[in-house]
Order: C-alpha cells, then sequence, then structure tokens
C-alpha cells in the first residue's frame, strides 16, 4: 500500500466514525480492488455490507451481484434478490429492472415465498411483485386473488409505491372484480378512480355507474352522467345505454327525449333491453302504437320488462283496440295479472266472450268475488249491468242502486254525484225523490273533491243543470258559482241567464252582461244570444248598441234559429217589414218563430199590403191577435174577396156587421166602402154607406167626421141635398178633435180648404188654408194667395206668395213671378219675374215651367237667343206633361213656327186641341184623321174653339179665315170692356196671330160702317192683341162714347213689353191727353189750341191726369153721366 492509500484510508476510516455511511462503501471498494491490503476480500465485503445497510444503493446493488455470482462470497440468489429488492425500494431503477429479470429466472413458487419474507420486511417493492404473484397466481400454489393483490398493492403504495408503477392492466381488472365480483363497491371505486386517471374508460363506466346507483360512494346523478357521456363518446356502448337513461329522465342533465332515443336506438342491437326503455317512454306519451311495437321486440327476444306496470298497460290498450289476444298475452305478462285489476279484466272477457268463450256466470262470480273487497271498477261495472240490463243480466235498479250506494260509500266521486242525481229523480224507481238526500251526496261530492284538490268543473255544471231542470234556482245557483270558480264557461252563462232573468237571485242586467260576455267571448253561442238581446235592448250597459247586436245575432244564428226572431222585431220596430218578414220566415222554417208584441199581426198587414193573401193568412193565422177584431175583420176580409181562402161574401158581411155593431171602425169603414161602391156582388146604396159612416161618425171617428162633411158638401149626391151648414159643422167638428188630440193633419186641413177654393167658396176656404198655416203648412199660402187675388187685395196676394216662395213652394215661386210681372202688390220688374220662374220651374212647377218658357220667348227678364230655342221646347213639354192647359198654345206655336223643333203644322193642331181632354178627339187629331175629326165637333157649341182650329188651319174643312175670325168672336165675346182689356196677349201665340185678322175683319166693318160688329170685333181681338185698343179707342171717341176713357187709361199703363205694346201705350197716353184737353175745355169754356193734329207738349198733362183721377174715383156717380152729356160727337 502506497502513503497516499494509507493516508486515504485513514481518512475514511475517520468519517465512517463521523457517520459518514458513504465512507464505508468507498473502503470496501478500496479493500476488495487492492490486493495488498491483508484480508481485503473479507475486510472489502464487510464494509460493502455496512454499506448496504446503510441504505447506499450503490452498495446494495454491488452486493446483490456479488451473492448472484458468488464473487467475494458463497453464491445466493436469496441474499441477492433480498438486496435488489432494498436497492429498488431505495429508487434505484436499475435494481428494479435487475430485480423483475431475476424474478422471471427464478422459480415462482420460490420467489413467492421469498418475497412473503421480503413484505414481511416492509418492502414497497416486494409488495408490489407479491400483489402481481396473486393478481396472476403461482400454478398449483397461489392461487388469483384481487382480494390478496389489491391488499399487496394497497400496502406498497402506503409505503411509497406510486399508482403510475402499478401495473395498469391489473388496475383495470382490480377494479371490475371488485365491481361485478365481489360487489365490494367502495373498493372498486377506489381502483377504478386510479384507472379513470389513467384515463381507462371501462373504469369510468363503473365509476358511472357507481355514482348513478350509489353504490360505494354517494349517489351522484351529475357525476355519473359526465363519467357515461366522456366514455359513451370513446366508444363505450353500455355507456351510451346509460347516457340515454340520464337523457330521458334528467339525471345529472336537463331531459332531452330525443337525444335519449337516439341513443337507445344506437345500442339496441348490443343492448336489446333498451326497447323496454324505449317501450316506457311511449307509454308515458300515451303512443301506445310505438310503445307496442319496441315492447314487442324485446318480449320476442325474450328480454321484456315491466318497470311500472307497463304491460298491464299494454294489456289495457289492447283491450281498447279490441285485440283481446295480446291483451291477454300482455295481462299474463304483467304484474298485475293476479291483482284486482287483472281479475277484473279477465272476468269482463269472460263476460263479454273476448278471447275466451263466453262465461257470464263466471264472469259474475268473479266479479261478485271482486264486490266483496270492494273493488270500484267490479262494483261501477256491476251498477251499470243491474242498471241497464244486458245480455243474461236482467234490469234491477234496486241492485243497481245497492252497487251505487256501495261505491259511494268507498268515496267514489263519480258514485256519490250519481247517488245526488238519483235522489234528485222524480221517478227514479227506488227511492223517494229527496232534495235534502240530493244535496247531502251532492255536498259531500263537493267536499271530497275539494278536498282531494281535483274538482271538475264538468260535474258541478251537471249538478247545477240538474237543479236548474227542476227549477230549484238558488240551488242551481250555487253550484254554478262554485263551477265558475274552477273556470267554467258553461256556468257563466247559467249564471247569466240568472241574473238576467231574475231566476233564484235579484235581476240584475249589469252582473248579467258581464257572465255573458264571459261566456260569449269563450265561444258559447247562447250567451251571445242572451248579449245580443242586452245590447237589443240597453240592458245593462250605458245605451242600446243595435248594430252589436245584430252582429251577435248573425254569428249564432245557424245554431239559435229563434234570434231571427229578435232581428224581426228589431226591423219591425224599425218600419223595415220587409227585412222583418225575411227574418221571421227564416225563424218559421225552423220552427221557432215567437210572437211578443204583435209582430205577426204586423207582417199579416205588411202581406196583405202587398196582396200576398198567402203569408198574410198564414202569419194572421199564427198570430196572437188571430181572434182579435183586427184579426177577425183580416179574415172576414179575405173571405169576401176570396184572397186566399174560399170566397165566403154573405159569412164575410155577417162578420163586417157583428164587428161594427160592436164599434169596431175598420168594420164600418169596411161596409160603407162596400154599399158606397158596390163590391164582390152587393148592390151600391149610397144611402146605407151614409147611414153607416154617419154612426161612425158618431162614435168619434174624426176620418169618418170628416167623410160625412165631404157628403154634405157633394154636388151629386142622390140621397141627400147639398148643405155648407151642415158640412162646415161636421168639418169644425173634424178640425176641433184633430187640434185637441194635437194631430191636425196638414193634407186634411188643406184639401178641406182647395175644396172650398175649387167650389168658389173662398171664406171658408181661407179659414181652412189659414188653419193649415197655423199648424205649419207651407203650400196653403199659395192658394191663399189666390184667393187675395181673386178678392182684388193684391197686397195681401203678394204677402202670401212671398211666404210660400221663402219656403221654396214651387208653386209660390211661380206666382210671385207672375206677381212682378204684371205688378201685383208690388212693382214690376221682369228681372225678378224670369228669377222666380226659373226657380220654380227647377223645383217641378209646372206654371214655373211654362213661365219661365213664356219669359224666354217675349224677352221678359231675359234676352233669348237662338240657343235658348231648345230650352223653351223642353220647359213646355214637360209643362203640358204635367197638364198645364198655358203650355198647351205655347207648345202649338214651337210646332207652328219651328221654335226648338221641326215645324208641324198637325202637332200645332195636336196641341192646341188639348184644350179640351177628350180622348176621342185627340186620337183622331193624332192620327190626322181631320174630317172625322172636324164632323165630331161641328155642330156642338162646347167645341167652338176647336171648330174655329180646324177652320182656321182647313183642317177637315175649308180654310175660312172670316169664318175662322167669326168664332173667334163667338168664342171670345166679353160681357165688359175691363175684360178685354188685358196687358197680357203676346205676339208669341197663335190667338194673337188670329187676333190680328180680327182686327183687320173689325176694320173692314168699321169701313163698312157696321160700328157695332167692329166694336164687337174689335173687343174680342183686344183679350190677345193690344192693337186692338187703338182701334177700338178711336172708335168709341167719335162716337162720343165714355167707355173709351177707361179703356185709354188702361192702355196708358201697360208695360212696354215689346215694341208693339210700347206704341200702343204711346199712341193711348196722347190720345188720353188730347181728350183731357178736349174735356177741360168744354168744361171751363176756355179755348184751347187744339188741332185734329194734337201737339202732346201743348197738353196741360197735370191737370189731364187730375181730371182723369177725379173721373175713376166718380165712374159710378151721377157725374159719369153729365160728363158724358157733355161730349158730343
Amino acid at each position: 500500500m502506497g502513503l497516499g492509500s494509507w493516508i486515504r484510508q485513514i481518512s475514511l476510516k475517520s468519517k465512517l466514525k463521523k457517520g459518514n455511511i458513504d465512507a464505508a462503501y468507498e473502503l470496501a471498494n478500496m479493500y476488495l480492488s487492492d490486493t495488498s491490503l491483508s484480508n481485503n476480500e473479507v475486510t472489502g465485503i464487510e464494509y460493502l455490507i455496512q454499506a448496504a445497510q446503510g441504505n447506499v444503493v450503490k452498495a446494495q446493488s454491488d452486493l446483490a451481484k456479488y451473492y448472484l455470482e458468488g464473487k467475494y462470497v458463497t453464491q445466493n440468489t436469496q441474499i441477492a434478490m433480498q438486496w435488489l429488492l432494498s436497492a429498488a425500494d431505495n429508487g434505484s431503477e436499475s435494481a428494479l429492472n435487475d430485480l423483475k429479470n431475476l424474478v422471471e429466472r427464478v422459480d415462482s413458487k420460490i420467489a413467492f415465498q421469498w418475497f412473503e419474507k421480503f413484505a414481511a420486511e416492509n418492502s414497497k417493492n416486494a409488495y408490489l411483485i407479491l400483489g402481481n404473484y396473486y393478481y396472476r397466481g403461482i400454478e398449483g400454489s397461489v392461487p388469483i386473488n384481487y382480494n390478496l393483490a389489491s391488499e399487496a398493492y394497497l400496502k406498497a403504495m402506503s409505503i411509497g409505491i406510486n399508482t403510475v408503477e402499478l401495473p395498469y392492466s391489473n388496475l383495470i381488472s382490480i377494479g371490475s372484480y371488485f365491481y361485478y365480483q365481489a360487489k365490494k363497491y367502495e373498493m372498486a371505486v377506489y381502483w377504478c378512480n386510479i384507472a379513470a386517471d389513467l384515463g381507462d374508460l371501462d373504469s369510468k363506466y363503473i365509476l358511472g355507474r357507481c355514482y348513478f346507483d350509489g353504490t360505494g360512494v354517494e349517489k351522484d346523478f351529475q357525476q355519473a352522467f359526465l363519467y357515461f357521456k366522456d366514455s359513451a363518446e370513446s366508444g363505450i356502448v353500455e355507456s351510451k345505454k346509460y347516457l340515454g337513461i340520464c337523457y330521458m329522465y334528467g339525471y345529472g342533465t336537463q331531459k332531452n327525449s330525443t337525444t335519449a332515443l337516439q341513443l337507445y336506438n344506437e345500442v339496441s342491437s348490443t343492448y336489446p333491453e333498451v326497447f323496454n326503455y324505449i317501450g316506457q317512454y311511449y307509454i308515458k306519451k300515451k303512443d301506445f302504437t310505438k310503445a307496442v311495437l319496441n315492447y314487442e321486440k324485446a318480449d320476442a327476444l325474450g328480454i321484456a320488462v315491466e318497470n311500472k306496470e307497463e304491460f298491464y298497460n299494454l294489456a289495457l290498450y289492447f283491450d281498447e283496440v279490441q285485440n283481446y289476444e295480446k291483451a291477454v298475452h300482455w295481462l299474463n305478462l304483467s304484474s298485475k295479472k293476479d291483482t284486482s285489476e287483472g281479475y277484473y279484466l279477465m272476468a269482463r272477457y269472460y263476460f263479454y266472450g273476448r278471447y275466451f268463450q263466453k262465461d257470464q256466470k263466471k264472469a259474475m262470480e268473479m266479479l261478485q268475488n271482486l264486490s266483496i273487497i270492494r273493488y270500484e271498477p267490479a262494483l261501477l261495472l256491476l251498477y251499470n249491468l243491474y242498471k241497464n240490463g244486458e245480455d243474461s243480466i236482467e234490469k234491477d235498479k234496486s241492485k243497481a242502486f245497492s252497487y251505487l250506494t256501495s261505491l259511494a260509500e268507498l268515496d267514489h266521486s263519480e258514485a256519490i254525484k250519481m247517488l245526488g242525481n238519483t235522489y234528485m229523480q222524480k221517478d227514479s224507481g227506488v227511492v223517494q225523490q229527496d232534495y235534502e238526500q240530493a244535496a247531502k251526496w251532492y255536498d259531500k261530492w263537493y267536499n271530497h273533491i275539494d278536498k282531494k284538490g281535483n274538482i271538475s268543473y264538468e260535474h258541478l255544471e251537471e249538478i247545477g243543470q240538474n237543479y236548474w231542470e227542476i227549477k230549484e234556482f238558488k240551488s242551481a245557483n250555487r253550484w254554478f258559482s262554485r263551477a265558475v270558480e274552477e273556470g267554467s264557461v258553461i256556468a257563466h252563462n247559467f249564471l247569466g241567464k240568472a241574473y238576467f232573468e231574475g231566476r233564484g237571485m235579484t235581476q240584475n242586467f249589469t252582473k248579467a252582461i258581464k257572465y255573458f260576455k264571459y261566456a260569449a267571448e269563450k265561444g258559447v253561442f247562447e250567451s251571445k244570444v242572451y248579449l245580443g238581446q242586452c245590447y237589443m235592448q240597453g240592458l245593462g250597459i250605458a245605451s242600446k248598441n243595435s248594430d252589436i247586436a245584430l252582429q251577435l245575432f248573425s254569428e249564432v244564428s245557424s245554431i239559435y234559429p229563434v234570434v231571427y226572431n229578435y232581428i224581426g222585431n228589431y226591423y219591425i220596430n224599425n218600419n223595415e217589414i220587409a227585412t222583418a218578414a225575411l227574418n221571421y220566415e227564416k225563424a218559421d222554417a225552423a220552427g221557432v218563430a215567437e210572437e211578443k208584441n204583435g209582430e205577426f199581426f204586423n207582417l199579416a198587414l205588411y202581406y196583405n199590403e202587398i196582396q200576398n193573401y198567402e203569408k198574410a193568412v198564414h202569419w194572421l193565422s199564427l198570430s196572437s191577435s188571430k181572434d182579435s177584431n183586427y184579426g177577425r175583420f183580416l179574415s172576414a176580409l179575405y173571405q169576401f174577396h176570396g184572397r186566399f181562402v174560399t170566397k165566403d161574401t154573405k159569412m164575410a158581411m155577417e162578420i163586417f156587421q157583428q164587428l161594427s155593431d160592436e164599434g169596431y171602425e175598420q168594420a164600418f169603414l169596411k161596409l160603407y166602402d162596400i154599399y158606397n161602391s158596390g163590391e164582390e156582388g152587393i148592390e151600391q146604396n149610397k144611402g146605407k154607406a151614409f147611414s153607416i159612416i154617419s154612426r161612425l161618425a158618431e162614435l168619434g171617428n174624426v176620418e169618418a167626421i170628416k167623410m160625412v162633411g165631404c157628403a154634405y158638401m157633394q154636388k151629386d149626391s142622390n140621397f141627400m141635398h147639398k148643405d155648407y151648414v151642415q158640412a162646415a159643422i161636421w168639418y169644425d167638428k173634424w178640425y176641433n178633435h184633430k187640434l185637441k188630440v194635437g194631430n191636425v193633419d196638414l193634407s186634411h186641413l188643406e184639401e178641406i180648404g182647395e175644396y172650398y177654393y175649387k167650389i168658389n167658396e173662398y171664406n171658408t176656404a181661407s179659414k181652412w188654408l189659414i188653419r193649415a198655416v197655423e199648424v205649419g203648412s207651407k203650400t196653403a199660402y199659395v192658394n191663399l194667395g189666390n184667393i187675395a187675388s181673386r178678392e182684388g187685395d193684391n197686397n195681401k196676394a203678394f204677402e202670401y206668395f212671398s211666404k210660400a216662395a221663402a219656403d221654396e213652394v214651387p208653386d209660390g215661386l211661380a206666382y210671385l213671378a207672375n206677381c212682378y210681372y204684371i205688378g201685383k202688390g208690388t212693382i214690376i220688374d221682369y228681372s225678378l219675374t224670369y228669377k222666380y220662374f226659373e226657380k220654380a220651374a227647377n223645383k217641378g212647377s209646372s206654371i214655373g215651367l211654362y213661365g219661365q218658357a213664356f219669359c224666354l220667348l217675349n224677352n221678359i227678364g231675359v234676352r233669348s237667343t237662338n240657343e235658348d230655342k231648345n230650352k223653351i221646347f223642353t220647359l213646355l213639354s214637360k209643362a203640358v206633361e204635367m197638364n198645364n192647359n198655358n203650355a198647351h198654345e205655347l207648345l202649338s206655336n214651337c210646332y207652328e213656327l219651328g221654335i226648338g223643333t221641326e215645324v208641324s203644322i198637325d202637332m200645332a193642331i195636336y196641341y192646341l186641341c188639348q184644350y179640351r181632354d177628350d180622348e176621342n178627339l185627340l186620337r183622331m187629331v193624332k192620327e190626322k184623321d181631320y174630317v172625322n175629326a172636324y164632323q165630331y165637333v161641328k155642330d156642338r157649341e162646347e167645341y167652338l174653339y176647336h171648330k174655329m182650329i180646324f177652320t182656321y188651319f182647313g183642317k177637315g174643312t175649308n180654310r175660312d179665315k172670316d169664318a175662322a175670325c167669326e168664332m173667334f168672336v163667338s168664342f171670345y165675346k166679353s160681357k165688359t170692356l175691363r175684360d178685354s182689356c188685358s196687358n197680357h196677349a203676346t205676339k208669341s201665340t197663335f190667338k194673337y196671330r188670329i187676333a190680328k185678322d180680327v182686327i183687320e175683319e173689325g176694320i173692314r166693318y168699321e169701313r163698312a160702317r157696321d160700328y157695332e160688329k167692329a166694336k164687337k170685333y174689335f173687343k174680342a181681338a183686344l183679350r190677345f192683341n193690344p192693337q186692338a185698343g187703338i182701334f177700338l179707342a178711336r172708335l168709341l171717341f167719335e162716337q162720343g162714347d165714355i167707355d173709351s176713357l177707361p179703356l185709354l187709361d188702361k192702355m196708358s199703363n201697360w208695360e212696354e213689353k215689346d215694341d208693339v205694346y210700347k206704341k200702343c201705350r204711346s199712341i193711348a197716353h196722347n190720345m188720353l191727353g188730347l181728350y183731357y184737353e178736349y174735356f177741360y175745355s168744354k168744361v171751363t169754356n176756355i179755348q184751347t189750341s187744339y188741332t185734329n193734329g194734337f201737339n202732346f207738349k201743348t197738353i196741360d198733362v197735370q191737370n189731364s191726369y187730375l181730371m182723369m183721377e177725379h173721373y175713376m174715383k166718380s165712374v159710378e156717380d151721377e157725374a159719369y153721366k153729365r160728363i158724358g152729356s157733355l161730349i158730343g160727337r
């Protein structure tokens, strides 16, 4: 040994003494490698053992090697294995690998024994290897034991083995073993957790099951769902099955039946038991078709499983669809086959012969046995069998009642209610009607279902309706109120009716409409019927609304045709009878027509008025008024005239007479008409008619009073004399009565006034027309104006016509126009003349039409143009259509001269002939049969005018102007000069033109010194041609006739309507001045510068007019004669 080695040795020994165990390993290597040292191998091994015992891993590994090889020591595999185990326990991977290799080479049985000893020394790797031996087992010595393997692994882990060092596959198998075989779920959870952490999917599935079932760990669906989801996504089929269960029932996640069913279908080929799960799902969904499909798949594989009476439900389903073979099959598989439910189902099958041969005796025994144990469905079936009687079971109300009572005692809700119904019945056949008992059972039923919290408002409705039908309205309303609380719509309707009709409670339309509105909105048609009545009559609401009412009625009319009555009543009240009839006929067709206030009678009157007697008779027969006086009268009327019924005038007259004897006014009036006119074979008898109407008048009938007055006014009565005094008495009586009751008929007042006006009784006419004005008549002013005109009160006439015109009365406008035309009560104003004639024409007045045309023809107040000719013709044509006599001549003039139409002498003659309304004459003229027309008028004095026309135009006879003029003079001969001297003539008429010819004839006679005839001609012509006045005045003046003075006076005041009137007025004025100058000189004996060619400017006009005024005031005085004697020829 060298000095250096010696010093190192001394140093290492010193360190070893101080506790540095690594120094022992270095000393061991020094001694074993230096053969120069004494006893080097022994000492070296001793130091090596000391280092190994000090847990120097290298020393342990080297020592194991030496024992394994027999180097420095005696070869010993066991000791070598022990030292490798120590090195491995201290973390030597190489030692561990060497140990594993050594174990493989050593006999397992011997190694197992060694490792048992090594493990006893608390070696972690020894426990690990020992665990492996227990996991694999050693043939012939150590059986496989997962429990011991688990214990060994646990021990190894407890003393330092990491989980990753454990055999992965062993852990999986041990976890499965504890779960599936040993059922040690906590151990399974322990080992599966380790395996799952290491990524094993099967272990995750097992953990999912443990958390799902709560085995070995507290139940946690959420954790189970996560494990199932993780493993299912990686392909573990069984996890998919359980994941489907989680989704189906919402275990650890939200329910999702779609995903669940999808997962079940994916695994069904591997795990066909899922058909049961799918079947369960569809049974809960009441989709028995799909449920059956899946359960039958499971059944075909022999794995059908009932969880919660699914097979029993399938049996009930097949029972319902009448597939009794399958029903029996599933019932036999069901857990309920030996229960009351199953026994009851089989009893029914035997009773009705379903799948089994019918055996009602056996079935009844089975049902009786079930009734003994008070099985409700059996009791209910027995009740129905005995109540209704079926097949061999005879009806037995007593037995039925007994079973119903048993059911009620079991608190069977329906039975309790039905027992109440039985006591409500009048003739149940088992118990006497007893409302108290009924109320007791009904209340028990209500309290029972209320307590159970499953009240069905339908049952509450039913009880309410039972009470309603027997008119126990208070009780009915109590039950309806309960039903309303549970949401019953029907009960709302009944409570609405109760409030509407005041049944069982105080009538209250406001509350009624509230209930009806709710029910109507929910579709109850009857509520709409009542709601419509509320809106129609304004019940329970602020105001009526017929539009809403009619809308509601139309919505329900197909279900409740009775509403056609309400619609009809509405239209009758609004006088729309045709529409009312349409609706009542719909109600009648449905057999629900109702009359409340004489509506059917009104329909009968309507159809009578439009002469549909078939329908009139029909509605009269339905009417409540058919036996009333008017109903009897109407029936008699139909008999009298044979309207839709067999004609029987004799019977009808008897009824009319009976009704008149009873004071029925219509009968009086009908009898009056019959005798007054003679009807249906009854001879006319005006005396009898007057007697009947007089009796009616004495009874106070206003119309009869007026008719009696009319009768006294008639000229042609053959049974009494005209009597104005009596007429006035009856008319006044009529007026006072009408005034008293406040319903004076304007038309009657005016009618009477017009009647008196026509017969020229102007004072009486004025009285009645003034009465008409007092109660509001506007048109009466026209005749009042005409009367004032006739009486010479032009101012009053103008006032009346103005009032009529102010109210736009057409003829009033026309008469006011005439006032402005002739200066009646006002100044002459042609512009206003035309204005008012035009307004009157636009209002449809025939006088206005004529007046406007007259103005246009003669340029009065308007300057007419060629364009107005058509208008003139149109105006006159309309006036003629309205029978305006004056218009005929002007229209004739249009045809004669071609004004607004083509020239037609024939048409001119036709309209001239319309002066007399003679159909025969007019027909001949229209057909241009003038020869016969002339012969027709030739010898008839009243047709002189027409004869003149034919003669003048040479139609039907030779044209003879002289003869025509003579006829003209004869026809228009004047009584006085004042009548002839008018200012109304116009040159646009036929009469004007023929008058011109008459003047020429007058001049001819004057030249022949036939002055009387000349004056006669001039006077006749003066009515229609102003020029005749000049010739007449001159002739009279020359003859010293005082009549020349008023004639000239009249003519000097003519309006200058055209150039002819203007010239004539000027001549008359000058002649009058000349006359007064002459007259003045005679009176005063003062000579004037008078010559035959007088000069107007030399005349003292003022004095002349003063003298004229004096004359006008004294025409009737003696002075007239004295002045006349002063005037010589």
